[in-house]
């Protein structure tokens, strides 16, 4: 089959388009007889006649709805002649033109279609993308017919990625749903998917019932099409099951139905078939005209993995009639066709691991725009510390000047009188001394503001960074159609947003009140309720990196502290261990009393420390052996920071590994009535 240009097409529509007058009314009537093409099985005349449809419509962009249909029209049309890459294009340009007319239902049907170009791709990722939105869409809509339209592709994929298991439930709610509308050939179709599904988890028995309760529909139907595949389908389950004469009668009446349809791809697999069964049944000589017909449409149609197949059986054949000459030629054939598939599979292999770079790069872009603004705000800190050092040097300076010219009038005044310029001398003197030592105290106390100030910008981004991570993972799975319901997810967001707000005047109160001292807010509170606020705020991180992040608490755990400062430690620790931990890994969060302390511990399934982490562990700015998972940012101040607060309630911070992998960190806090009694 000829494939047709995407770029001519595409070329030719944008010719057409331009130079058209606007005609709605004959645009809509294009787009209703590329319906009828379609139907009646005319996929090159649905194209032509949807791409004529656009003709007339020109560049009249106030009809999205009619816009969006001939191009899906025209898209299912280029599909169905196997012009995958204009079939995309133009569906993917439907699917924006129904968006912007906001029909719910268009979308869905379109995602539907999107994602078998997908599936053809192998692009399986937006693929399930596609078709959790459209799903999703459907169940809103309430929609019997799309509902299982989607529970049916979601089936095919999950068998298209060898997940039987998965697909099973899919495919029996398809089935489940078609079986309340009056669309016989409709439950038969997905009868068929289910049967298949069945074959594939070796469940031959329940197969073979569905797919004969699907051929007893089909030929009540007169539905030719189906018929062909529930035959196809049970003379395959009678030849695994020895029984070849009966396999033998299914096969050739699905070939009868196939021919008559002309339906080229569906013979070459019954002739290879018939073949293979008849060769098994001991009947060689007869296989082999069929393995020649077989070859020879496999050929016609340029599939390569149909042609592998066929040639293979014909090879086996060849062998058994003693004719290693021909067998070895089917043999060779047979490799160039796997050799083309590989190829075609190592090329998609390479496009979607571009595709992964050209992400990453976005990703470290990003990540070097916001450390060059974080580089600029320390540089505007600089450049106002020097100025103040700048001014106070002017300020000595003067104070020199006018030393200078007092001690030259006293020594004027008072030439002649040497006891007297003595105590004017000693009185300078001091007075001089005191200068300098207030200049050198001032001195020091500007670096320790500079030091301070340095201290807070660090912690600050370091504490407002978790919250954007979290804001990112939502908006993510906003995108991807896997959040909640919208409404719900933007007050998550706001929430963040809120908490984020808090956090901020939290810190600029207490840079204001704080000197050397952490000042705490004490409260009686419970650090398992602490501990589960944090875990279930940061949830929406863990599912971006598909990490089980779970939370028990063991009993209460009464404790009398700042809240706020011990959820900034748990936060550090549990968002740490995510950044440690590889996909697909779990971190636990548990809390408990031991004595005279309540307890909170922190333990991933990450890389672990090293023998050189616990020298500087918790030391700002140190550095650790492991690396995040996810390229996420460490700047080192979170354990620090951790530590200092730990250690204000008069509690402990340490850390460990575990045996099978892995870190722990465990802080304990004294009890809210072990407080109270030492008091």
């Amino acid at each position: 089959m000829r494939m047709i240009r995407p770029l001519s097409v595409l070329a030719l529509l944008l010719v057409t388009l331009v130079s058209a007058q606007a005609d709605p009314a004959a645009a809509e009537q294009k787009r209703l007889e590329a319906r009828d093409r379609f139907y009646a099985d005319d996929y090159a005349g649905t194209r032509d006649v949807a791409l004529a449809g656009l003709q007339a419509l020109g560049d009249d962009e106030s009809q999205p709805l009619l816009r969006a249909g001939l191009l899906q029209w025209a898209g299912l049309g280029a599909n169905a002649l196997g012009d995958v890459a204009t079939a995309q294009s133009h569906l993917e340009a439907s699917l924006s033109f129904y968006r912007k007319a906001g029909n719910p239902r268009a979308i869905a049907a379109v995602l539907n279609d999107l994602a078998a170009i997908y599936g053809q791709q192998s692009n399986r990722a937006q693929q399930l993308v596609v078709l959790v939105e459209a799903h999703r869409i459907f169940e809103e809509l309430g929609e019997l017919r799309g509902r299982a339209a989607l529970a049916n592709s979601l089936g095919n994929y999950y068998a298209g990625v060898g997940e039987p298991a998965k697909a099973l439930p899919f495919h029996e709610q398809s089935v489940a749903l078609r079986r309340t509308m009056d669309d016989a050939v409709y439950l038969a179709d997905g009868l068929q998917n289910l049967g298949v599904t069945l074959r594939d988890l070796r469940r031959d028995a329940e197969a073979r019932g569905v797919f004969e309760e699907a051929l007893t529909i089909s030929r009540a139907a007169e539905d030719e099409e189906g018929l062909a595949g529930c035959l196809t389908n049970l003379g395959a389950i009678a030849g695994d099951e020895g029984n070849h004469d009966e396999a033998l009668a299914f096969y050739h009446e699905a070939l009868r139905y196939d021919e008559a349809a002309d339906y080229k791809a569906g013979q070459a697999i019954l002739t290879r078939n018939i073949g293979t069964t008849l060769h098994r049944a001991g009947r060689t000589a007869e296989a082999l005209p069929w393995l020649d017909r077989a070859v020879a449409l496999a050929v016609a149609l340029d599939d390569p993995e149909r042609i592998a197949s066929a040639r293979l059986e014909r090879a086996a054949i060849y062998e058994a009639l003693e004719q290693p000459r021909a067998a070895a030629a089917d043999l060779r054939a047979a490799m160039d066709a796997k050799q083309r598939l590989a190829e075609t599979a190592r090329n998609r292999a390479l496009l979607e691991l571009q595709s992964q770079f050209e992400t990453l790069q976005k990703e470290r872009q990003i990540e070097r725009l916001e450390h060059e603004a974080t580089e600029r705000e320390l540089a505007l800190t600089r450049t106002e510390s020097a100025r103040v050092a700048a001014e106070q040097a002017h300020s000595l300076e003067q104070a020199r000047r006018q030393t200078a010219w007092i001690v030259a009038a006293a020594v004027a005044a008072v030439a002649g009188l040497l006891v007297v310029l003595f105590t004017a001398q000693r009185r300078t003197s001091r007075r001089l001394s005191r200068a300098l030592s207030e200049l050198s105290a001032a001195n020091t106390e500007l670096q320790a503001l500079y030091k301070r100030k340095s201290e807070w910008l660090s912690f600050a981004v370091h504490e407002l960074r978790s919250p954007l991570f979290g804001i990112d993972g939502l908006c993510a799975e906003y995108e991807a159609g896997l959040a909640n319901a919208p409404k719900e997810t933007v007050g998550q967001i706001r929430q963040t947003a809120q908490r984020m707000r808090r956090e901020l005047d939290a810190w600029l109160e207490t840079e204001r009140r704080e000197q050397d001292t952490l000042i705490l807010q004490r409260m009686p509170c419970d650090l398992g309720m602490l501990a589960g606020e944090v875990v279930e705020r940061l949830q929406t991180t863990a599912r971006a990196k598909t990490i089980a992040l779970s939370f028990l608490a063991e009993g209460p755990t009464p404790v009398s502290a700042d809240a706020r400062r011990i959820r900034e430690v748990i936060d550090n620790l549990v968002s740490n261990a995510l950044k440690f931990s590889p996909a697909g890994r779990h971190v636990t969060v548990r809390t408990g009393v031991e004595g005279d302390n309540a307890w909170c511990l922190v333990e991933d399934e990450g890389p672990g420390l090293q023998a050189a982490d616990f020298l500087t562990l918790f030391e700002p700015y140190a550095s650790r052996s492991a690396k995040p998972t996810a390229g996420e940012p460490s700047i080192g101040l979170g354990l620090h920071g951790a530590r200092q607060r730990v250690l204000a309630h008069g509690g402990e911070l340490a850390a460990e590994n575990r045996p099978n992998g892995g870190a722990v960190f465990r802080f304990t806090l004294p009890l809210a009535e072990m407080i109270v009694a030492h008091e």
